[in-house]
């Protein structure tokens, strides 16, 4: 993995631990990578045909931008 991506990707997870600490909850955020630096969309669904059409949005934006990583943070629970 690229040793800059990686930075970023530590510091993003980083802040979301705090986000989730704080508020409790955690809308679902992408990070879009391209050339003039980053895009944060948030992507909050409610099931999976709107999971589904939030990646598909995302696809675009990034072909779009011709981004060169795409980085999907939400939260995950286990029972």
């Amino acid at each position: 993995m690229n040793p800059q991506l990686k930075s970023m990707l530590d510091e993003l997870i980083d802040r979301a631990r705090e986000m989730l600490q704080k508020d409790g909850h955690l809308m679902p955020v992408a990070f879009i990578f391209h050339d003039g630096g980053f895009s944060i969309i948030g992507t909050p669904w409610r099931d999976n045909e709107e999971k589904e059409a939030a990646v598909v949005f995302l696809r675009g934006v990034a072909r779009q931008k011709s981004a060169w990583a795409i980085a999907m943070l939400a939260e995950a629970w286990m029972a």
